[in-house]
């Protein structure tokens, strides 16, 4: 009984010391978070999941679920019909493996927090898709405060799928030390069967460094409402691929003042 007590209390050291490296790793990312407005996370998405998510990008594609195929296909169906392209890239930004990844402990913890504990909203969840000749579809400067005028707050994550993002094959770009910045003018620009830019000019951020975020499968970028990015220029010759889950609060969620300003 006493090597009992013993291995107990061995063992509840041991779960003691890892849930206080958990806390303070979730303490440092929020941090990061707050001072930074973004934050990335190294192989924090398992690979089952993205395994997952590509079983039903093949299926709604009608292909292999393998990432060359499921590229072509996504090409074609651009090419195609930009109606069915919106589509699928909607309908996938809510399949399971997606909604599971969103609720990942890694990632949601830090979420929970920045919105200190009120209920959290999964809003535009959907695939980014960054093909050099399809410029409809290519942010320019822009901050997501544009797209949710009334929330006090938006965090975005940001994921590649099906290969690893970076500078050549167009990764996300972000302003550094951007989200300090309030007085963007802001541009909107729409046009029919494209993203609606709500540009802001890059000469405000002359005094920002530019960082690329390269990220391997399994790692994941945070972001808040105030960080400057846009997507960087793909000249790999192959189309770039990435997915993105966005957490709000209610007002965010229901009342974010997008469709009131803008429809």
């Amino acid at each position: 009984s006493t090597n009992s007590s013993i291995g107990l209390i061995y063992a509840l050291k041991k779960i003691f010391v890892l849930l206080k490296d958990i806390f303070m790793i979730v303490n440092k990312n929020v941090k990061a978070l707050n001072s930074k407005g973004y934050v990335i996370l190294r192989n924090v998405i398992p690979k089952t999941l993205i395994t997952e998510t590509k079983k039903y990008a093949a299926e709604l594609l009608d292909c292999k679920p393998d990432s060359k195929s499921i590229t072509k296909s996504m090409a074609r169906l651009e090419s195609k019909s930009k109606k069915k392209f919106y589509d699928f890239c909607c309908l996938l930004g809510f399949v399971d493996p997606v909604m599971k990844t969103a609720n990942l402990n890694k990632i949601f913890n830090i979420v929970h927090k920045i919105f200190k504990n009120k209920n959290v909203y999964l809003t535009d969840n959907c695939v980014f898709y960054n093909k050099a000749e399809v410029k409809r579809l290519q942010y320019d400067w822009h901050v997501e405060q544009s797209y949710f005028p009334n929330a006090k707050e938006v965090i975005t994550l940001w994921y590649p799928w099906l290969y690893k993002v970076n500078e050549k094959n167009g990764t996300m770009i972000v302003a550094d030390d951007s989200n300090l910045y309030e007085g963007y003018k802001v541009k909107r620009i729409a046009k029919k069967n494209s993203l609606t830019q709500m540009k802001i000019n890059q000469h405000d951020l002359e005094n920002c460094k530019f960082t690329h975020c390269n990220l391997e499968i399994g790692d994941a970028v945070l972001f808040n409402l105030k960080v400057a990015h846009k997507t960087g220029n793909n000249t790999s010759g192959v189309p770039r691929s990435t997915i993105i889950v966005r957490y709000t609060d209610y007002v965010g969620r229901f009342n974010n003042g997008w469709e009131k300003q803008n429809n």
